[in-house]
């Protein structure tokens, strides 16, 4: 066989070989007629969209790795941390340590999703679901039951199912409503009977009522949290023992407590190295965390504003004198040990 014989042989050779996978991949892979080939993928469930939440609800969304606060940050409450934990580790069992809220047993709150967070103001219940989050790393939704009542019906309703889906979807996770006794629709009553108002808390309610059990039906792992300063000043429809079945109470913390707050915050307060942890703890009974807060901070700006000649820093007693009387807890704050 000649060169040109042999050479011609090898460009039909080719040329068949690049017709033929032509003619397979048409046939086996769809083409543009959209019919299915033999390889073809069957189809996939639609990829679901990144998480979002509607701007017609203020939602602080705090994703996981973005916490800055964990159980270890939050000075006392050690029972209400527990029960926390409990609930999001055991939230289908019955745990005789967290009560029913409205009976006092515990034979029904096994089914609940969530609970309440109740106590004076400044005693942390935000602070505490925060930690929970970062404590589980968990993505953190945070609305406010006061803002919902705010809105009219039209412009919450869709947002709010919205938030709830969204949450689902990113199951685990965590749901926070402060100010949940805001929705007391009937505390709102007898307002919107003397004509002082209308009971806005009842078509948040109801909405809630309804997302909330849909979540308890799916058992879509999302937790949902309120927080209240009284227990019974949150409508009953949220609170039986299906939904926010669960009560967590807080109180001003006690003397060890408030040591361990101080001791805590302190450490942002580079002035106050020298402090008396106890002697300060011991001197502010009736505070709560957010009020030790307010007093370090005046206590670390006084030191600051001093005239020194460089060296260790000391607290003086009028220093600290100062800083109380500038910061005296709230009227009418129950007293703790």
């Amino acid at each position: 066989m000649g060169l040109l014989q042999f050479t011609t042989a090898i460009l039909l050779a080719l040329l068949l070989g690049g017709l033929a996978v032509t003619v397979l991949r048409r046939r086996l892979l769809p083409g543009r007629s959209g019919r299915r080939g033999l390889f073809s993928r069957c189809p996939e469930p639609p990829v679901a969209p990144a998480p979002t939440v509607s701007r017609g609800l203020s939602v602080v969304v705090t994703e996981p790795g973005q916490h800055q606060v964990r159980f270890a940050s939050v000075g006392g409450a050690a029972a209400a941390k527990a029960a926390l934990l409990r609930l999001c580790a055991r939230l289908r069992q019955s745990d005789p340590e967290i009560s029913d809220i409205r009976s006092g047993s515990h034979r029904s709150a096994q089914s609940a999703i969530g609970g309440v967070l109740h106590g004076p103001p400044g005693c942390g219940k935000t602070l505490l679901a925060r930690a929970l989050a970062g404590e589980l790393n968990l993505p953190l939704y945070t609305l406010s039951g006061a803002e919902l009542t705010e809105l009219a019906p039209a412009a919450f309703a869709a947002p709010l199912r919205e938030l709830f889906a969204t949450a689902a979807l990113r199951a685990p996770s965590l749901i926070f409503i402060d100010s949940l006794d805001a929705l007391n629709s009937r505390a709102a009553r007898p307002a919107a009977a003397s004509g002082a108002g209308c009971d806005s808390g009842a078509p948040v309610v109801l909405q809630l009522v309804s997302l909330l059990d849909e979540l308890s039906r799916e058992q879509a792992g999302v937790v949902v949290l309120g927080a209240a300063r009284r227990l019974e000043g949150v409508d009953e429809a949220l609170v039986r023992p299906e939904r926010l079945g669960r009560a967590v109470a807080l109180a001003l913390p006690e003397l060890r407590e408030r040591a361990e707050i101080i001791a805590l915050l302190g450490r942002a307060h580079p002035e106050l190295d020298n402090l008396d942890v106890l002697a300060l703890a011991t001197r502010t009974q009736g505070y709560s965390g957010a009020d030790l807060g307010r007093l370090l901070g005046r206590l670390a700006r006084l030191v600051s504003e001093r005239p020194q000649p460089g060296g260790p820093t000391s607290i003086e007693t009028v220093e600290l004198e100062r800083a109380i009387a500038d910061s005296p807890p709230p009227t009418g704050s129950p007293k703790a040990s």
